[in-house]
């Protein structure tokens, strides 16, 4: 008899587990609060565009991920190879994503390549109790220590405040650091592989060919409505496939009795499954099972303020989207995916997203209005966008975007699991700690059902 699994939150991981999960012939019930799929990807409506919340695109690097991303959109999308661009306070680098160290003088590079080489090699070490540590341990101290600013910028704490789960909230699992020719000889070595980068070529896939073999581009993107495109059709394809989809549906009460879980919701319906996959944040678990958030200081909220501009499409540059880790700047991420991807209006405009990390106290975040010029600017110095600052714009503030971990999320995590487990008899699976990427959700799915 096949299992039923009730998943709670339908963002992209709860949309694909209940795909792989149905595929392995379970009954599905996917509850989303929203009256609609897709979380943060649904993004907006603004100037006859679907826009994208951020710099949002499909991956192709494994070709089960990829293989199902056609399915669900039926072959109705936009091939896309990204041009993307790092910047430090030493200037931009084209090609990359992740810091550039390249420039530092000869001294330090040396230092920092003998200390990088020791830690790729070291099997040893004690379990991280902070980002600096897990820094640390996988770059040497020198580079650790120069990635303190970037980490500052993107996650507004310093790598000593946050627990080594921050880590996945970063684009820092490599670092840019010698000439080209030297790197791609290290990347010969896979510790080194794993931690040295070197600027995107012409071939986008040749670090994952062994993996994507279906189709010949790095990236792509919906066809239709952006990324909202992809969470509509989702959700007929879970329709289609067998998934009972309640959206709309606050739950109001888990339970357990008889070995079965009831989720009651706040639409007068009871949902009961024999396993329940939460693919929420835990600590709404908790505090609708126990009345309190045990994840309750096990991460600290990253503000964004989002400045989109209507601006014709050839004020737009080249460039899919950057990473700005300049201190100095205000400007974190631009991007300009939709408008790359055919988000372009019959009269020849299109839209532009300008991304800002700040502090809930800063004047940034308080008064956004004031900042327009200086986040325009940033981004018309990077080459980004051309021209001067479009009149029509629109500035979205969102009080939660990233939320790191901290020192204390370790603790806290495990504390809840064991209630959790101990109060459900190990029925409610939490996908949090997991944070799996798109290639790896399907072990995890075969974890569970064993």
């Amino acid at each position: 008899m096949s299992q039923h699994w009730a998943i709670i939150g339908g963002g992209f991981r709860g949309i694909i587990s209940a795909i792989l999960l149905r595929r392995h012939g379970c009954e599905v019930t996917l509850i989303e609060r929203a009256d609609h799929l897709g979380g943060v990807l649904y993004g907006d409506t603004w100037e006859d565009f679907h826009i994208d919340l951020g710099a949002h695109i499909l991956d192709n690097i494994d070709d089960r991920i990829t293989d199902l991303m056609m399915e669900i959109l039926s072959g109705a999308l936009v091939p896309v190879d990204v041009r993307y661009a790092a910047v430090m306070d030493t200037g931009k680098v084209d090609g990359i994503a992740v810091p550039d160290f390249s420039t530092l003088d000869d001294d330090t590079r040396h230092r920092a390549l003998h200390e990088l080489v020791i830690a790729a090699a070291k099997t040893d070490n004690p379990p991280p109790a902070t980002l600096a540590d897990l820094l640390t341990q996988r770059f040497g101290p020198t580079l650790a220590g120069l990635l303190a600013g970037p980490t500052r910028k993107m996650l507004r704490q310093a790598p000593t405040d946050l627990g080594p789960e921050a880590f996945l909230s970063t684009p820092f699992q490599r670092i840019r650091l010698l000439p080209d020719d030297a790197a791609e000889l290290l990347k010969t070595i896979p510790a080194l592989d794993d931690r040295i980068a070197v600027p995107v070529g012409p071939d986008s896939l040749r670090h994952y060919r062994a993996d994507a073999t279906h189709y010949p581009h790095r990236n792509f993107y919906p066809r239709d409505k952006g990324m909202r495109g992809f969470c509509e059709k989702a959700g007929e394809f879970l329709e289609r496939i067998g998934v009972t989809l309640r959206t709309g549906g606050m739950l109001n009460n888990i339970s357990q009795s008889a070995g079965r879980m009831s989720l009651e919701l706040a639409i007068g319906e009871t949902v009961t499954a024999d396993r329940v996959l939460w693919a929420s944040p835990a600590g709404g678990l908790t505090q609708l099972a126990f009345g309190e958030n045990l994840m309750m200081g096990g991460g600290k909220p990253v503000p964004m303020v989002m400045y989109f501009f209507l601006l014709p499409a050839d004020q737009v540059g080249d460039y899919s989207y950057m990473h700005d880790f300049a201190e100095h700047h205000l400007l974190f991420r631009p991007s300009a995916i939709g408008a790359q991807c055919g988000q372009i209006r019959k009269d020849g405009m299109t839209y532009v997203c300008l991304e800002a990390t700040t502090d809930a106290d800063s004047p940034e975040w308080r008064a956004p209005d004031d900042h327009i010029d200086q986040i325009w600017n940033e981004a018309r110095d990077l080459d980004f966008v051309k021209g001067p600052r479009p009149e029509i714009h629109m500035i979205k503030p969102l009080p939660v975007t990233y939320v790191p971990a901290t020192p204390r999320f370790a603790a806290k995590y495990d504390l809840l699991k064991s209630r959790v487990d101990s109060a459900f008899n190990g029925a409610v699976q939490l996908l949090e700690q997991d944070s799996f990427s798109k290639v790896d959700i399907h072990q995890a799915v075969e974890k569970w059902l064993a």
